[in-house]
């Protein structure tokens, strides 16, 4: 109930804002999430931010990410980071519990290419959650490296 109130309280102007960098997190999500219930579920979700951000735009006369190629730049840069992971965006503790681990997990999942400070571009081998570290492998050699160090290339 508490969720619900919390929704009600926020101006439609922030309730604009969230829903912009909700859905780029839901676009996202639904490019890093391997299975394809996942990824059909995320596409759906971020379709009905879409039209909740729609309908926003037109009733307060407001520009979006989807009119403005600089809003869409500055929502992206503040909502993927050069290395790290990007800021992920949850409503509230409870979903953030929930979600964090998957987050982490698909972002960084074995087997993808990621860019770090130390290399152009190498191939994730194991990921340490806990310690927040990855082994990647680049030219054949193992390297580690710290999640804040790396970014995964889409």
């Amino acid at each position: 109930m508490s969720d619900i109130k919390a929704v009600l309280d926020i101006s439609p102007h922030k309730l604009f804002d969230v829903l912009q960098r909700e859905y780029l997190i839901c676009i996202l999500r639904a490019q890093i999430y391997p299975k394809q219930k996942h990824k059909d579920y995320w596409s759906k979700i971020a379709v009905m931010k879409q039209d909740k951000i729609n309908d926003l735009k037109w009733k307060y006369k407001l520009i979006s990410i989807f009119d403005d190629e600089y809003m869409l730049k500055k929502y992206k840069k503040e909502t993927y980071n050069e290395f790290g992971l990007p800021n992920f965006y949850y409503p509230n503790e409870r979903v953030m519990e929930q979600q964090i681990y998957w987050d982490i997990k698909n972002y960084f999942e074995i087997g993808s290419k990621v860019r770090g400070y130390k290399f152009s571009e190498g191939t994730i081998e194991r990921i340490f959650v806990d310690s927040r570290e990855l082994l990647v492998k680049v030219d054949g050699e193992n390297i580690e490296a710290y999640f804040d160090e790396v970014s995964r290339i889409l």
